[in-house]
């Protein structure tokens, strides 16, 4: 019998209702020549009313059927007649012989009607076509053969059945990152892991060496925000592995406050990352071949895969077409007077500095790597074991020979002089005797902490790029405001030049201006010439002109707060072109001025640009103030006062301040001005040279919030907040040859910002700017670290203000030094103060060597006790008062050797500038007093404090 019942759908007794086949068994018949013919495989159903044969089984069965007349004749497969069958004309069917009732055989179960699950597991769950035809044969089913969940469990195949994300990409919408290693032998600078990372839309991509996987978040921020900066786009997505190296909180805090999407691939789902797996195995195959082609030895392995991303920038691929990815990313055609073959040798020029006279003047050497921050590239000298970068080489035309690398581990040549233009050159070796390498490296981080503090020559944006970008109309408007300006101010006469007369080209200088408080954005253009051609006793002589002092500044304010006097802000509109030019100067017509074929510009004014345009404008501006009755001040050119208003004007460039008791002194000086210049009066002053200031109650408050902002949100990574600049006796120290090295004009970039911050009014960071500054020739990763924990410390602390609030009388130095340092260089720091109003501050290495504490802290209060006579001299020249001078010292021996000029073995050898305090003192011009450590308000600009200590230090200046 049949376990499961089949639905039989012929004719049946029960009609309208279904009936089953029950069971399946065989029937005998008496055939032709009355011989018994069995029919097996007959299905049974009580309710059926007749017995069915089905012709086209019996023909699948491989019988026959023949006709003979109306009469139907089934046969076997060899012809010979089995069962007849008989046409009924009424009925219009054939009928066969009854079958014999006496002889049935028994009914058997039907085994191969069980359920398709039942089947499936009966037959191991086999092919999927073997099942099919089975059910089909047996039980003629309906439906689609499925997987069971024991198919699925057990036959689980590597299968994703997501779809690809159909998206339009650009450059810097989709960054991926990865890392290879470690590797089994380290590279040739110790790292034994490979960073990678490429930008997916044009397939630009770099790798560093790394010396172990902590180091991978920093380097890959640190090229992000490069990237950033030269394409000028943000990125929006970047996409990783689930490494701890790059999935941690201080990654993921990063790119949330950048706004950069992190996406992450899936544990062993290496695919999900595809773009970044296929790019490590292309340079991995590239840098190996490579490695193999040079003789080199594997210890160049780093430098090989560098190699390899170098080249595979600047060669298209499919999916650039005929641009290079470089030339897609940043727009940099390829350098093909740098392409050489990896290993290559050359001929290294030494520089005569560094060989004698019978030396040899070039080293042979392999090229091993394209530098980056400079044109140039990196050799492998075998003779001295070790790497130098050059960019004087000769390349002779023949295959990379063999090298034998020594047992010892090479170390990288330090020596970049002259190499970039931002490296800045070695000290000349003028002394012959001794070693003077550390003096070199001394001297070199000393002027590159002081060029920090300097303002930057602005490039020119080029004329055509603006008038073709996004904000052409602004620019537009921009230009033509400033060639009405020069129209209306008679700047220059359109004239016929003579054939050989000397033009000077020029160009538009594009800039937006930020107000402080509104955050509106103003477009701004100026035509600039390129001073540096013009010819010297010909069309310039002096140059001179005096820069303002934020001290002067600071002084005025404090002074104003303290007598109740009022202030006024000003502005002069296009200040340079007030005043006329000395010289005989023509030049060439700017860009969207049109003018007739031979004719020049004759300068009358002086035009942006010109050797003498500040000079003249500062002499243009004294004689005007003089004659109404200013005089400047004989410390400090950007003071002018004038004894019988009462009234003191602080002036940069073309902004300034003036102070007064009486508002109709003011009034009539505004009124005398505006006759002379186009000038901009504010009541009140609410910023100056991108400082906010606040007048208060007690006094001003001064603060450059946007600026600060503005560096965190292109340069922090997010991690962490901090209470203080440096860790608690942090030690930061020149990089190690075999260090990796950070961009260096990243690093140059935020620390020149950092030092504006700090030397106007944040004096909380004026010693980590100054001491990370000091290294900024050859910062290290360390020093990266410690610059983002400065970052986090301004984010903490991002809403102090540097307060001016009165409190006590007179002017007081505050003088401290810290002995020792790296090249026994003390660091020594001061801050003066007026009514108890931070006016100036310093924290900077001394430039001779200390002796002894006592030594150094001698040699500070020497210096701070100078910066202390100038400010006296200043207030007595301006204000006419004879304030009190009060310096103070921590430290008890060097206040005896200033009080009696004590002498010993470690002070007699000092210079005699330095004893500049004893003859303040004996002529009591100033007094000296101790105080203790805790009280000295110049701590925490001679090293790193605690927690308590720093927050006491920053409660002196800042609110």
């Amino acid at each position: 019998m049949l376990t499961t019942p089949l639905p039989l759908s012929v004719a049946t007794k029960t009609a309208g209702k279904r009936s089953f086949v029950t069971g399946v068994g065989s029937m005998l018949f008496k055939g032709t020549g009355n011989e018994l013919v069995v029919v097996k495989n007959v299905f049974y159903s009580p309710n059926a009313t007749a017995a069915l044969i089905s012709p086209a089984s019996i023909i699948r069965t491989g019988g026959k059927i023949c006709i003979e007349g109306n009469d139907l004749i089934f046969c076997n497969a060899r012809n010979v007649p089995l069962l007849p069958a008989t046409f009924n004309a009424s009925k219009r069917c054939w009928f066969f012989p009854q079958y014999l009732r006496g002889h049935e055989i028994e009914i058997r179960e039907l085994v191969r009607t069980e359920s398709l699950e039942s089947l499936k597991a009966r037959v191991g769950d086999g092919n999927e076509a073997i099942n099919k035809k089975e059910c089909d044969n047996l039980l003629r089913l309906t439906g689609n053969i499925y997987d069971c969940a024991d198919c699925l469990i057990a036959k689980s195949l590597r299968r994703n059945t997501l779809l690809p994300t159909e998206r339009i990409m650009g450059p810097m919408d989709i960054i991926v990152s990865d890392l290879m290693g470690p590797f089994e032998k380290a590279n040739i600078n110790t790292g034994r892991w490979v960073i990678t990372i490429r930008d997916v839309a044009s397939t630009y991509g770099e790798c560093q060496i790394i010396a172990s996987k902590a180091d991978a978040a920093a380097v890959l921020q640190g090229t992000i925000m490069r990237w950033e900066i030269k394409t000028q786009r943000k990125l929006k997505t970047l996409r990783t592995d689930g490494g701890g190296e790059f999935w941690s909180k201080g990654m993921n805090r990063w790119c949330m406050v950048r706004g950069i999407t992190h996406e992450q691939s899936l544990p062993m789902n290496q695919e999900q990352n595809g773009c970044a797996e296929r790019f490590n195995r292309s340079i991995a195959d590239m840098g190996r071949t490579v490695l193999r082609s040079s003789k080199l030895d594997n210890a160049f392995w780093g430098y090989a895969f560098m190699w390899a991303a170098y080249t595979m920038n600047n060669i298209p691929n499919e999916r650039t077409g005929k641009m290079t990815p470089a030339e897609l990313l940043f727009n940099e055609k390829p350098p093909l007077d740098k392409i050489q073959i990896f290993g290559e040798k050359a001929y290294v020029h030494i520089p005569k500095e560094h060989c004698g006279k019978l030396d040899d003047r070039a080293h042979v050497g392999h090229v091993v790597m394209y530098l980056q921050w400079a044109k140039g590239w990196l050799f492998y000298i075998p003779e001295t074991n070790k790497l130098i970068p050059s960019a004087w080489a000769e390349f002779p035309e023949s295959k990379p020979v063999t090298t034998i690398i020594r047992r010892d581990p090479p170390t990288a040549e330090a020596e970049k002089a002259g190499q970039s233009k931002m490296s800045l050159p070695f000290i000349l070796n003028s002394l012959e005797l001794g070693n003077l390498k550390k003096e070199e490296v001394f001297a070199l981080q000393e002027k590159t902490a002081e060029e920090m503090m300097a303002p930057k020559e602005v490039i020119p944006r080029p004329y055509k790029e603006a008038m073709n970008g996004a904000d052409k109309g602004e620019w537009a408007k921009a230009i033509d405001e400033e060639l009405k300006n020069m129209q209306r101010m008679d700047v220059f006469e359109i004239t016929e030049k003579r054939s050989d007369q000397h033009l000077i080209s020029g160009g538009w200088i594009f800039a937006k201006k930020i107000d402080n408080i509104t955050g509106d954005i103003r477009y701004k253009a100026r035509y600039v010439t390129r001073g540096n051609k013009q010819w010297h006793n010909e069309e310039y002589k002096e140059t001179f002109a005096p820069t303002a002092t934020f001290s002067a500044l600071r002084l005025l304010l404090t002074w104003a707060a303290r007598r109740k006097w009022l202030v006024y802000s000003f502005d002069f509109t296009a200040a340079y072109l007030n005043a006329p030019i000395d010289m005989n100067v023509w030049v060439k017509p700017p860009e969207g001025l049109v003018v007739a074929e031979g004719m020049g510009c004759w300068l009358k004014k002086a035009l942006y640009g010109t050797k003498q345009a500040g000079r003249c404008w500062w002499e243009h501006l004294s004689g005007k103030l003089k004659q109404l009755g200013f005089k400047k001040s004989t410390y400090d050119p950007s003071v002018y006062f004038n004894t019988q208003s009462g009234t003191v004007t602080w002036i940069h460039v073309d902004d300034g301040i003036v102070i007064a008791q009486d508002e109709r002194v003011l009034n009539a000086l505004k009124e005398n001005l505006s006759k002379s210049f186009v000038i901009k009066w504010k009541s009140g002053i609410n910023a100056i040279i991108g400082m906010e200031v606040r007048r208060e109650e007690k006094g001003f408050t001064l603060t450059q919030k946007m600026l600060i902002d503005n560096i965190i949100t292109a340069n922090w990574n997010g991690k962490k907040l901090q209470v203080t600049p440096l860790p608690a006796k942090c030690n930061v120290s020149t990089t190690p040859k075999h260090e990796t090295v950070v961009e260096q004009k990243h690093f140059l970039s935020i620390i020149g910002s950092l030092s504006y911050i700090a030397n106007r009014t944040r004096p909380d960071i004026s010693f980590v700017v100054n001491l990370l500054a000091r290294h900024a020739q050859a910062p290290g990763l360390h020093h990266w670290a410690m610059l983002q924990h400065l970052l986090g410390y301004l984010q903490n602390t991002r809403n102090r203000r540097l307060k001016l609030f009165l409190n006590d009388e007179g002017i007081t130095v505050a003088s401290d030094a810290s002995w020792g340092g790296e090249f026994s260089r003390s660091t020594h720091g001061y801050v003066i103060t007026v009514h108890n109003c931070a006016i100036t501050w310093c924290s900077k290495r001394l430039t001779t060597v200390a002796a002894s504490t006592s030594h150094a802290e001698y040699m500070a209060l020497s210096l701070a006790a100078r910066q202390g006579c100038w400010l006296k001299r200043l207030i007595k020249d301006v204000f006419n008062s004879d304030m009190h001078l009060l310096l103070q010292c921590d430290n008890e021996s060097a206040i005896r050797i200033s009080n009696n000029t004590a002498s010993n073995k470690r002070t007699r050898h000092s210079n005699r500038d330095f004893f500049e305090v004893n003859e303040m003192l004996y002529n009591k011009t100033a007094e000296l007093e101790w105080v203790s450590t805790k009280a000295m308000k110049a701590d925490g600009l001679t090293k790193s404090l605690g927690p308590h200590m720093h927050s006491t230090f920053g409660d002196h200046f800042l609110c």
